[in-house]
């Protein structure tokens, strides 16, 4: 019977059987996106930006919205950096070195972060989801230069924006090389989880 039910639909079954991302995304959509999003810009070390390829290719697959997607994503993102944004804005600089216990180069991380703010202001929000290590400080930052909030907020949600819609349309319109990929990690169960694991944290 199980044999049957997973011919009828395999991308399901193989959800089921392997407990995954994207088998969460298939469960739980839109709900799991958001909070995955916020908890990544509130500061939990895990990347982002392979959910919002999987959901651009479950988009592409034509179980999701694309719009739908993108405002739950930039929503949850904007609410993380509000959160570090106010955080920095009433704690001052001491908030810096949390976060910079995160980086790669805790040395080094608020020093690139304020010469690319002295390089190009606010807007260098635009590429801070992008850049590695950058996002996280860069919101805290904001606040402790006490950047104005709608000057924040607008370049915030152009950064957000960007981000969420280059990952979703990637993810739409390579969705059967992620499938693919998927698929052969799924093959691979509990042994891909743990390379997939191993590489996050190295």
């Amino acid at each position: 019977m199980r044999i049957r039910r997973c011919r009828g639909d395999r991308l399901a079954c193989q959800a089921e059987e392997v407990p995954s991302v994207r088998s969460l995304l298939l469960r739980h959509g839109y709900a799991f996106l958001f909070c995955y999003v916020f908890g990544v810009q509130a500061g939990v070390p895990i990347p982002a930006d392979p959910l919002l390829l999987i959901m651009g290719a479950l988009v592409g697959d034509g179980r999701y919205s694309f719009w739908i997607s993108a405002v739950a994503a930039i929503t949850a993102a904007m609410a993380g950096d509000c959160f570090w944004y106010e955080v920095g804005r009433r704690r001052g600089r001491s908030v810096l070195a949390v976060v910079c216990k995160l980086s790669l180069e805790p040395d080094a991380c608020v020093r690139k972060t304020e010469l690319r703010f002295r390089r190009h202001g606010a807007w260098s929000l635009l590429v801070a989801k992008f850049v590695p290590g950058m996002s996280l400080v860069s919101m805290p930052l904001a606040g402790v230069i006490h950047m104005r909030r709608w000057r924040f907020l607008l370049a915030d949600a152009a950064g957000c924006a960007l981000w969420v819609f280059g990952y979703l349309l990637l993810g739409k319109l390579f969705h059967r090389q992620i499938d693919s990929i998927i698929s052969l990690l799924g093959f691979y169960g509990q042994r891909a989880g743990i390379i997939v694991a191993s590489l996050i944290a190295l």
